[in-house]
């Protein structure tokens, strides 16, 4: 009996898988977009309680509202740079991972679920972030949202970068 086989999880066995490392890039990114812009309510009204309230200087006022100024951009700009560090670390993850050729088919026509899954997640967090109050906020949110509403041409070119550097590394030894 194989003690050390039975404690292992599923993705474990897996040497090398483009569909799973985009899918996980999509759904930390739409995680973090959706939390980020929900979050700007009570931002706001956290600083309007500071700035409304007399007992706080002028000084407390001012710091809070440029946190909340500049919170959109902060974000918007940490998402850009989280997805390309995690492009730039999927790829060397890539070339770092043994597989055969042969598996670069499947992996192509397993892509496709991920493009379409990808298409449907995007649509409905862009559409989640333009309704009711989070409408106010996604105008500060330009890179991110280019990201979101192109994510399906962005995944592909991604999920073949992965593919490419996984399958076309040559064997020694």
């Amino acid at each position: 009996m194989n003690r050390k086989r039975q404690g292992k999880c599923i993705l474990e066995y897996k040497k090398g898988n483009a569909v799973l490392d985009s899918l996980v890039i999509v759904f930390f990114l739409m995680a973090v977009l959706i939390a980020s812009i929900s979050l700007m309510p009570s931002i706001n009204e956290v600083k309007d309680d500071i700035v409304n309230d007399y007992s706080f200087h002028q000084e407390s006022k001012d710091i809070a509202t440029d946190l909340t100024t500049e919170y959109n951009g902060f974000w918007d700009n940490t998402l850009v740079f989280i997805f390309a560090m995690l492009w730039f670390f999927g790829i060397i993850s890539a070339f770092f991972i043994d597989s055969h050729p042969i598996f670069f088919l499947v992996a192509i026509i397993l892509l496709f679920i991920v493009f379409y899954v990808t298409g449907i997640m995007a649509n409905e967090t862009v559409a989640l972030v333009n309704e009711g109050d989070n409408a106010d906020y996604i105008t500060h949110y330009s890179k991110s949202l280019w990201i979101m509403e192109h994510m399906v041409e962005i995944v592909i070119v991604m999920s073949l970068s992965f593919s490419i550097v996984l399958y076309s590394k040559f064997r020694s030894g």
